[in-house]
């Protein structure tokens, strides 16, 4: 993982994968399983700020978005 792809803000002192781990261990993962529809995602429940932008500068920012889940929703309807 590169953490230099994107300019930091808040996050310039996260410079090795120690702290970036460090970091965003503090993060709920979620897994959102839905077997008849075979759909599986993972969501980061309540990130703050600062671990907002570094899965940002990750490009992990994606699982951030709640799209998934509405659609993982909108697939039972």
């Amino acid at each position: 993982m590169k953490l230099k792809n994107k300019p930091a803000v808040l996050t310039n002192d996260i410079l090795s994968h120690d702290s970036m781990y460090e970091c965003l261990s503090e993060c709920m993962v979620d897994l959102i399983s839905i077997k008849n529809v075979n759909l599986k995602v993972y969501k980061i429940s309540t990130p703050d700020e600062y671990q907002k932008e570094l899965l940002d500068r990750l490009n992990y920012s994606h699982i951030l978005k709640t799209r998934s889940i509405k659609a993982a929703n909108d697939s039972l309807k």
